[in-house]
């Protein structure tokens, strides 16, 4: 959703749509690789489908949020509006799924690395960050062994009630309801390795979650 596509974001810059597609009909996307300094794989190979009913999906956890360089959350990246499209596939999709720290109302805090290391050990943390981040401005990385970062990462449960809050509150709580009549009632049914997707238009992606009963599951 970024267009990211350096370091950590190298793999996924080449046909996102098709990798999307894949982590849905496979669970996982690549397997069994090594990482060259800055980022790039040594080697990707895809991975076989995996049993959707055991693997959790979120939009956001510590790893995607935390380790990047100054904590932010797809709010502060991307519209708003499409902010809120990988929280609901989350929702309504047949993995387990997960909100974190906020999301549930859109919270635009971010989640920084944070860490009470102290002595040598907290400056090599120091040092890493600011070289793993050498390609963009480091000099004002936030301190990840100070308290400040630590306070700033909290999320504000007051903003659940701000406009823009309970919209995307509403919004979030409406996908459950539908996950709870449509999706768990089937949770145990789910097939591995039968579930397809098609790329409709440039931007679009059409996806079927077949079940042992021969029923199935769409989203467009």
């Amino acid at each position: 959703m970024t267009g990211e596509t350096h370091g950590y974001y190298h793999d996924y810059g080449d046909g996102p749509l098709d990798l999307l597609a894949r982590g849905f009909t496979h669970g996982m996307v690549f397997e069994g690789s090594k990482r060259k300094p800055g980022g790039a794989r040594e080697e990707v190979r895809a991975t076989p489908a995996q049993p959707l009913s055991a693997l959790v999906n979120f939009a956001h956890n510590h790893d995607q949020v935390g380790n990047r360089a100054r904590g932010e959350r797809l709010g502060q990246l991307v519209p708003r509006e499409a902010a809120l499209l990988p929280t609901l596939l989350a929702l309504l999709t047949p993995g387990i799924p997960m909100l974190f720290r906020g999301e549930e109302w859109g919270a635009p805090e971010p989640f920084l690395y944070f860490a009470d290391w102290e002595g040598e050990l907290r400056e090599a943390v120091r040092a890493g960050r600011k070289r793993e981040f050498g390609h963009e401005d480091a000099h004002d990385l936030p301190d990840p062994c100070s308290v400040d970062t630590f306070n700033a990462s909290r999320p504000d449960p007051a903003r659940a009630s701000t406009p823009e809050g309970t919209a995307w509150l509403a919004e979030v709580r409406a996908a459950p309801a539908a996950r709870r009549e449509h999706i768990v009632p089937r949770h145990g049914l789910l097939s591995t390795g039968k579930h397809t997707a098609q790329r409709v238009g440039e931007r679009g992606l059409s996806v079927q979650w077949r079940y042992e009963d021969g029923q199935m599951l769409c989203r467009n």
